[in-house]
């Protein structure tokens, strides 16, 4: 007789894993290190059959799903507005590391998603956003310039601005290096940048941020970047659809696929097929 699938919540914070199990009252906190995930990792063991869930942090999580995937544990992340959503529908009001736990597990117990694994443009997606921050510095600096009163301090900032603009021009060189290395991913940036609109930049955020283009139809895809219409109707009363949400990238933007030319939209071949 086979064993009765378990849920175990990870709270990731950057210093901690607060750990609770569905239906249990076990809970561990170990700290978010390679020490402390191995001391993880042994629990989870102990668990097995388990379903690890925890919310993508924004890359807090990645060495513990990482390790997760080497132990052959099954990993889940999930967006933090899901987990939101679930502890509001609980009427959960109280809010520690623990009971964050407690409510990811039962969040996991309730709609068992499926097991993920680190998807291989990790790598890749670390330099767009690291790109994203270096241009976020120079827009900033640049707007300092424009306020500096005295010479030594504008020249202090244009030498800083010099090497962020050095360094970002770096980045996307490697970037584009690492696509180029990747047979799949040479594949989809060439189909992607065939599309009026699209150059390498958008290109290299599409690949790290919706590796999911060239799986899913159309609908799919508007729905997972949030520009597809959700309909608001009940019983003879018709509201307006309303888009809602929006997959986030790094550097805290959104995709938001109307930014790109019509003409960009209606040629490719990953928004019309059905």
């Amino acid at each position: 007789m086979s064993k009765e699938q378990k849920y175990a919540g990870v709270d990731i914070s950057k210093d901690y894993l607060d750990i609770a199990v569905a239906e249990s009252t076990d809970k561990w906190r170990f700290g978010n290190n390679q020490t402390g995930i191995k001391k993880a990792i042994k629990e989870f063991r102990k668990k097995s059959p388990v379903m690890v869930v925890f919310e993508s942090t924004g890359g807090l999580e990645i060495d513990l799903w990482l390790a997760l995937n080497e132990a052959g544990i099954d990993a889940a992340p999930i967006n933090p507005r899901q987990i939101r959503n679930f502890a509001q529908a609980l009427n959960q009001q109280a809010k520690t590391d623990t009971i964050d736990a407690q409510i990811i597990a039962q969040f996991g117990q309730v709609i068992k998603p499926k097991p993920q694994v680190v998807p291989d443009t990790q790598g890749l997606k670390e330099l767009v956003a690291r790109r994203n921050q270096i241009v976020e510095m120079i827009s900033a600096e640049n707007c300092r310039i424009k306020a500096a009163r005295q010479n030594a301090i504008k020249t202090d900032i244009r030498a800083n601005i010099d090497w962020l603009e050095k360094r970002r021009d770096e980045i996307s060189k490697e970037i584009l290096q690492a696509i180029e290395d990747d047979p799949e991913l040479k594949d989809k940036a060439k189909l992607l940048q065939s599309t009026p609109g699209v150059g390498p930049i958008m290109t290299s955020t599409l690949l790290t941020e919706l590796p999911e283009l060239g799986t899913l139809n159309r609908r799919e895809v508007a729905a997972l970047v949030g520009v597809a219409p959700f309909n608001h109707e009940s019983g003879h009363w018709k509201g307006k659809s309303f888009i809602w949400a929006g997959e986030a990238v790094s550097g805290g933007c959104f995709i938001w696929l109307p930014s790109q030319p019509l003409d960009a939209i209606r040629s490719s071949v990953f928004f019309t097929r059905d």
